[in-house]
Formats: C-alpha cells, sequence, structure tokens
C-alpha cells in the first residue's frame, strides 16, 4: 500500500471522501498552487449543429432538437448546462456532509432554468433570467445540521458561483489556421 492512500475495502463512502479530501488539502498545504487546475475543455462543431465534447478524458455529444434545426443526437446545451450546476452542487453536498459528519442520502436536484424574453429578430433567447432548483434528499441527521450543510456548499460550489457572480470571459480567435489571429 502507498504512503497516504486510502485502502476504500476497509471504510465506508462517507469515510472514504472525509479521508480522501483530508489527505488532499494536507498535500496540498505546502503548495497550494498545485491544487489549481485549469478545466480544459474542446467543443468541435461538426455537421448541423451536434457537438462533440471532449475534456479530461471523456467525450459527449451535444445537439439541438429538431425543432430547432439540429438530429437530436444528445442534450442540447441548456441541458448540460443545467446538469453541470445540478451535479456539482450534489457532488459539493455529498463532499461536506461527510466532512461535517452529516449523513445524507439519495440526493436528487431538480432544476428549471427560465429564459429571457425571445429578441424580436432570431426569436431566440439570450439568457436565462432565473434558476430555480430543488432539492431532494434523505437524512436522519437534525434539520438544522442537513441546511448548514446545504447552505455552505453552495457558498462553495464552483459552478453556483459561476452563475451566481458570473466570471470574465476571454476570447482569442484563429482564423486560417491561426494565419489571422486576434
Amino acid at each position: 500500500m502507498k504512503l497516504n492512500s486510502v485502502d476504500s475495502r476497509t471504510l465506508n463512502e462517507s469515510e472514504l471522501i472525509k479521508t480522501s479530501f483530508k489527505r488532499n488539502k494536507n498535500a496540498l498545504e505546502p503548495e497550494p498552487e498545485f491544487g489549481k487546475e485549469k478545466c480544459v475543455t474542446k467543443v468541435k462543431l461538426e455537421n448541423g449543429f451536434k457537438c462533440i465534447i471532449e475534456g479530461n478524458g471523456w467525450e459527449i455529444i451535444s445537439d439541438l432538437e429538431k425543432n430547432s434545426g439540429g438530429k437530436n443526437e444528445g442534450p442540447n446545451p441548456g441541458v448540460l448546462a443545467c446538469g453541470a450546476f445540478g451535479s456539482c452542487i450534489a457532488m459539493d453536498y455529498k463532499i461536506l456532509a461527510a466532512q461535517m459528519g452529516i449523513k445524507i442520502n439519495n440526493i436528487s436536484i431538480t432544476i428549471e432554468a427560465v429564459p429571457d424574453e425571445h429578441k424580436e429578430d432570431h426569436n431566440i433567447s439570450t439568457s436565462y433570467s432565473i434558476i430555480k432548483y430543488e432539492v431532494e434528499l434523505e437524512s436522519d441527521s437534525d434539520y438544522e445540521d442537513v441546511l448548514r450543510v446545504l447552505d455552505l456548499a453552495e457558498v462553495r460550489s464552483s459552478i453556483h458561483n459561476l452563475y451566481k457572480f458570473g466570471t470574465h470571459i476571454a476570447r482569442k480567435v484563429k482564423i486560417n489556421e491561426g494565419k489571422m489571429i486576434k
């Protein structure tokens, strides 16, 4: 067994999460910059509106519905955005609950993104004006302890904060294999 490794055969899920994150925190204390990895994702538009999304060894297909000109070969970008939002918060709940010793099970989040009014010229929405979500879970822990986990996890959630506070976006353009760069 490696030094500082976690033997998952002897720990329950919450203990494994807590131990793993404690080990990671301890490893990062001497060099905090080491844990700040960029998220690099590549998106390639293929035929029609089908996009191949590659990142961290995964490939996901996104497409528009047929009534929007796509072939419906995968979830549309709105579904992926809502999925990223919900899955990030669900994972943050699980991590923080394990770290705090609060038992939470069967987390389910339903996200509803409400679009802004449609533009008259293209009949497309420009953004979502509100994101509503409902959290369902099971726990034998004290109600206030569970709410404390949820509230603190949302403050720490990178995707939740991206939506809540926004992020600076910088664009770089390469045209004709980089011969025209702006």
